[in-house]
């Protein structure tokens, strides 16, 4: 945390920098390795891993690690955040986009080598082992490519956290300055011109969080199911959105394109809706049902707030909207 924090507080080039080069060899290495172990699993390789076959026919696991990829790839979005940053963002946001995507291919091909390797058919022992992952690199690599992959799973992580952060600490310090939260945060560090104070609340807020839920739930539970709440809360903020996205396109006299403004939010809409239902229903238990429930207060805290303040919302709702790009 203090790593992502320092290398953040040195401005935007620093951590992006990072993460090119951690990233371009982190990619390189799974896709080789994944390659490796899908030729090794030989007849173990299956089409039906992509099918409802080893859910017993359930949709429910699915929707479950629907959540849990979403805030997987949570990160990937982040380009449009630093927007504000980029030269020429119309331009490099989309091209961006595409690229993300493109190399999230990259984890959808070692989750499908670690589960013929593993063997598909014994994923609920995959799921309580402490390192599956480390233990098929060790099997089937080798120690040393085993400690390369502990060594890439680490920077994953630290790369997610700059991910995650350059994207929250962009969004409030936009917020702060059109004064939805305390305009304090809207501050730049003179040398670094990165959002100083911001990044700071986010670091100490974060900490205490991982504390908090380490002491209350273990290691284990404290670390997993916060990755639940988090794409719930997503999940439901891009349903807002979706909803949002075509009323306020009418509202403010914007061209409407039935495929953008209504087909596609409609069919992510039902998605996000299905996901849901299926994680909460029936209600998990303790602890996993706790995270549920803070999830959905705080997302409904978050909407009171911006009534709360919907005035000045509406406000800067059209500032810096190009009419001809929507």
């Amino acid at each position: 945390m203090l790593f992502v924090f320092l290398f953040e507080y040195r401005g935007i080039k620093v951590s992006l920098n990072y993460a090119l080069i951690a990233g371009i060899i982190e990619v390189s290495f799974l896709m080789a390795t994944s390659i490796i172990l899908i030729v090794m699993a030989g007849s173990s390789n299956t089409l039906n891993t992509f099918t409802l076959k080893f859910t017993d026919g359930s949709i429910a696991p699915i929707f479950l690690g629907f959540i849990i990829g979403i805030t997987t790839l949570s990160g990937s979005g982040s380009v449009v955040a630093l927007g504000e940053e980029s030269k020429n963002p119309k331009k490099f946001i989309p091209r961006s986009m595409v690229w993300v995507m493109l190399l999230n291919l990259s984890i959808i091909m070692i989750t499908y080598a670690l589960t013929v390797s593993w063997g598909a058919s014994n994923m609920a022992s995959f799921a309580t082992s402490p390192d599956p992952g480390i233990i098929v690199f060790h099997q089937k690599l080798g120690f040393i490519v085993a400690m390369i992959f502990v060594a890439i799973i680490y920077n994953s992580y630290l790369m997610f956290g700059l991910a995650i952060n350059n994207s929250v600490s962009r969004t409030m310090y936009a917020m702060a300055r059109d004064g939805i939260l305390p305009r304090w945060l809207h501050a730049t560090h003179k040398k670094y011109k990165s959002p100083h104070r911001i990044l700071m609340l986010i670091t100490v807020a974060g900490f205490a969080f991982a504390i908090i839920n380490g002491i209350f739930f273990g290691p284990f539970d404290g670390g997993v199911y916060p990755f639940v709440m988090i794409g719930i809360m997503l999940l439901l903020v891009h349903l807002i959105n979706n909803v949002g996205l075509g009323i306020f396109i009418k509202k403010h006299h914007h061209h409407f394109s039935i495929l953008y403004h209504l087909v596609i939010p409609v069919i992510a809409s039902a998605l996000i809706i299905v996901a849901i239902y299926y994680t909460v229903i029936p209600f998990p238990g303790f602890p996993y049902g706790v995270y549920a429930v803070v999830a959905a207060i705080w997302v409904v805290l978050g909407i009171v707030y911006t009534e709360i303040r919907a005035k000045k919302v509406g406000d800067i709702a059209t500032v810096n909207i190009d009419r001809d790009k929507i």
